[in-house]
């Protein structure tokens, strides 16, 4: 079934230690802090903003290539959550900066194709907005011009 995604985790310690995996691909530890978990893996929010910044710098690899026909030297993306003090202890805002470097696009053409991109095309992203302030910022990076905007 195309539709259907799925994973498995397995507990590898006495606390909560987990190796997940999808399909065939390498497994990853996820755990969480002590004295709960040893901290020696990926926390599940820590996850979740990886799926955020991939999901995000893949959409706009694909947009800004195939769509405008623009190029893409390079891209840097950081995302990071401040989480709630009160259970559930969920994220409060999302913050992304984006740095492309690329000889052939500006803020505005950034600003619309990221825009769009959180909000219509990226699947992690839709699911969090209603909940979660997601904030964007760019740096655009020419490297033939040596000069580096930041939005």
């Amino acid at each position: 079934m195309e539709n259907l995604l799925s994973c498995e985790l397995r507990l590898i310690d006495n606390k909560v230690k987990f190796e997940g995996s999808v399909r065939d691909n390498p497994g990853i530890v996820i755990d969480y802090f002590p004295p709960l978990g040893s901290g020696e893996g990926y926390t599940s929010l820590e996850l979740l903003l990886m799926s955020v910044a991939s999901c995000i710098s893949t959409t706009l690899k694909a947009i800004i290539v195939c769509k405008y026909s623009k190029s893409v030297n390079g891209m840097f993306i950081t995302v990071s959550g401040e989480r709630r003090i009160e259970h559930p202890t969920s994220l409060k805002n999302i913050d992304i900066h984006i740095r492309v470097n690329s000889e052939d696009i500006n803020k505005d053409m950034l600003t619309e194709i990221s825009d769009y991109a959180i909000h219509n095309l990226c699947p992690v992203t839709d699911m969090l907005s209603t909940r979660v302030a997601i904030n964007t910022e760019f740096t655009i990076v020419s490297s033939s011009k040596g000069v580096v905007n930041e939005y």
